[in-house]
């Protein structure tokens, strides 16, 4: 009778022993499994973190502006794009109507004042000019003006042609300067696509036991901050 026991546990040990065996075995087939798995999903999102390139964007962006916020998948990007880039044309456009306007203003007016201003000596006087352009400035009775009143008014729009020179200048460099931040916008937005930024945002309170010089303990509170 105590044989027959014996071998029942015997069995039935064995039998335990190998269903754990088999099911070890299956539960490393399934970890195996999971992690090429992983691994495949890892190798995938490396490959396409590759294949999304910083540099494409940027080169995208330079060739043609807007290009490369369609490349980062951002397109509404674009109506800031171009709304820079219409502001700027709109004020070299306008700056250099009126810088020409007062340059012509200024050429015909100097013209004008050596005639009005020259000598009745000279040898070969100097006639009244035909372009008076100066009037459409001011359209005003210059027959009138004293000498003194004609060369404010030539300072004036000499120092009105120089500013809007300037002004031009500075709509040009806006233009450029809107070109290249939108290049370095498209590049830096590439580079941060992938950033994970994670929604945990949060605060937790520690406590932190310190070990003072002279071998005193104290409590501190350490703050930790979770992005």
């Amino acid at each position: 009778m105590k044989l027959k026991i014996t071998t029942l546990f015997f069995s039935l040990f064995l039998g335990a022993g190998f269903l754990s065996a088999q099911h070890f075995e299956q539960q490393s087939d399934t970890i195996k499994s999971d992690f090429y798995k992983v691994e495949g999903q890892k190798t995938e999102a490396v490959v396409s973190k590759k294949q999304y390139s910083p540099k494409r964007a940027t080169i995208y962006e330079a060739l043609v502006p807007g290009l490369g916020h369609i490349y980062n998948k951002k397109a509404w990007h674009l109506p800031i794009t171009y709304a820079g880039f219409g502001t700027a044309v709109f004020f070299i456009v306008d700056n250099s109507k009126k810088y020409n306007k007062y340059k012509d203003a200024y050429a015909d007016f100097t013209v004008y004042h050596a005639y009005r201003t020259q000598s009745p000596q000279f040898p070969l006087p100097i006639q009244e000019p035909t372009s008076q352009r100066f009037r459409k400035v001011l359209d005003a009775d210059y027959n009138s003006f004293s000498e003194k009143q004609l060369e404010n008014f030539k300072r004036a729009l000499k120092n009105r042609k120089d500013s809007f020179r300037r002004y031009r200048d500075l709509s040009y460099i806006s233009l450029a300067a809107v070109y290249v931040l939108n290049v370095i916008w498209a590049a830096v937005d590439a580079h941060f696509f992938y950033y994970d930024v994670s929604d945990d945002l949060s605060l937790r309170i520690q406590p932190q036991m310190l070990v003072m010089q002279d071998y005193k303990q104290g409590v501190a509170v350490n703050l930790v901050f979770n992005f």
